[in-house]
């Protein structure tokens, strides 16, 4: 009778260690808060690994507030209305708008890299404006500026903070 107890112990305390592991990665994935930090160190890590000269990162929190009327009849056909706020399902967005330097194959990889990241995020805006005909020195590098673009992207990274999970 104590080998059955312990072998549920055991299996519980592998599913318990499964658990851990997933609620782990949704965490990477979505986590409880805007990580600005976290999140400039893999963009940096992917961008120099890319041939990427960030220029310039800026962080902008943006709360999601959303209200949705939702009209209900009963079974006696009484009509109600309530309003409830979506804001409390929907993620936060941390918004970063970035700069940077590199030529059209490495800001293409470096979109791939984004991509596979963990972290939820989406491209939301991306532009491009050529460089000067002539050598360009950033970040100490010269660049030969036949191929080499200023870009600007907007990126969505995504949180749920613990009190909208909760409400």
């Amino acid at each position: 009778m104590l080998e059955g107890y312990k072998a549920k112990s055991d299996a519980i305390i592998q599913r318990y260690a499964e658990i851990a592991s997933q609620i782990a990665t949704i965490n990477m994935t979505l986590p409880t808060e805007p990580r600005p930090a976290e999140l400039l160190s893999i963009l940096d890590v992917i961008a120099r690994t890319k041939g990427v000269n960030l220029t310039n990162v800026v962080f902008k929190e943006i709360k999601s507030v959303v209200k949705e009327t939702i009209v209900a009849s009963d079974q006696e056909g009484v009509t109600s209305t309530k309003a409830i706020n979506l804001g409390s399902m929907k993620p936060s967005i941390l918004q970063v708008n970035l700069s940077f330097v590199t030529s059209y194959e490495n800001f293409k990889a470096f979109l791939i890299e984004i991509e596979k990241e963990r972290r939820l995020m989406d491209s939301m805006v991306v532009s491009l404006a050529p460089m000067a005909l002539n050598a360009t020195a950033v970040k100490g590098r010269t660049l030969a500026s036949n191929n080499i673009f200023n870009y600007t992207l907007t990126l969505n990274a995504y949180f749920q903070p613990v009190n909208q999970i909760k409400n």
